[in-house]
């Protein structure tokens, strides 16, 4: 019986494709744990056996580093809820060790890869709507904005507003980026209102402002040439992400969507894992009680969908063996 890995990258190996790319992804929104790395670590294998199969792949990894501040994550004082709404890559550092917030959080994760095996290229949202690697993308979702409107409107219960526009600003005034509306555009300025009452006008070549999340996937899936890509079950629920992405992918910019790989999420001791409420447990720490080799074995040893539960408390040394 072949491994489901195995069977994934047999499966992308019959299709008909110059370079595999894998591509993989996490908000940096606080510690990077080995839930929602699951996304790093999928892909590397998938990317490995087709490189066994003698197929060209490459595994990528983009930092969501452009995101709002939602919930502020263990162990930030309660005063970071100043920062709420803002982007990850303007928020300093909550111990002054690293340059930024991204940087504090990207870290401990970077620098364990290489004990893990894994070989992937590291990307920055941030990076890439500075650079302007997005700015076609946001013309042409600007241009097609009534097509956009119509594929989210069929999995929304209240309509899209008749000004909407997929684009959020980072609002000059108070900084925020999801307290914005984008409601006018004329070339490539948009106008827009924000929640703390500031009226603006913003370049889209500034890159102070980001594409809404289902758009800004199916960009990415094009600007990297992406063919599969492992993704947590929320995304995968039916008229979740993956669903309009792929439409919009397909039908804006001309892309077919990727492999999908969706995966249950890793609860621990039976919570699932937060990183506002401080419940989670990283990669580094798991090198701290065991080789990497054991945590390879406890994500792939079942399938992607199926539940897992981990505890430190568990017999380490039995599931070593």
């Amino acid at each position: 019986m072949t491994h489901w890995i195995e069977n994934i990258a047999t499966e992308l190996a019959e299709r008909d494709v110059e370079e595999h790319v894998i591509a993989s992804g996490t908000s940096i929104s606080g510690s990077i744990h080995i839930g929602n790395s699951c996304d790093i670590f999928i892909a590397n294998a998938i990317g490995k056996k087709l490189r066994e199969l003698g197929k060209q792949a490459k595994t990528i990894w983009i930092a969501d580093d452009h995101d709002p501040l939602r919930k502020v994550p263990y162990p930030l004082p309660e005063d970071y809820d100043k920062y709420l709404g803002m982007p990850y890559s303007v928020i300093p550092c909550p111990d002054g060790c690293c340059d930024n917030f991204v940087e504090h959080f990207e870290k401990p994760l970077l620098t364990v890869m290489d004990d893990y095996g894994i070989e992937m290229e590291a990307k920055s949202g941030f990076e890439m709507y500075k650079t302007g690697v997005y700015n076609d993308y946001i013309r042409t979702s600007l241009e097609h904005v009534d097509e956009i409107k119509e594929i989210f409107n069929e999995y929304r219960r209240e309509p899209l507003a008749d000004d909407w526009l997929p684009y959020n600003p980072i609002c000059d005034e108070c900084g925020r980026v999801n307290t914005t509306y984008a409601y006018d555009f004329d070339g490539d300025t948009i106008k827009y209102r924000c929640e703390c009452g500031h009226d603006g006008e913003m370049d889209i070549k500034s890159g102070n402002g980001k594409l809404t999340w289902r758009v800004e996937w199916a960009a990415r899936w094009k600007i990297f040439g992406t063919t599969c890509e492992p993704f947590g079950k929320d995304h995968a629920a039916s008229g979740g992400s993956y669903d309009v992405s792929s439409i919009i992918s397909e039908k804006i910019f001309d892309y077919p969507a990727p492999y999908p790989v969706p995966y249950e999420w890793i609860t621990l001791d039976g919570e699932a894992m937060s990183k506002s409420h401080g419940v989670f447990f990283a990669p580094e720490e798991w090198l701290k009680i065991g080789p990497a080799e054991s945590l390879n074995y406890y994500l792939f040893r079942s399938k992607p969908m199926k539940a897992k539960d981990f505890s430190p408390k568990m017999a380490f040394l039995d599931f070593i063996d």
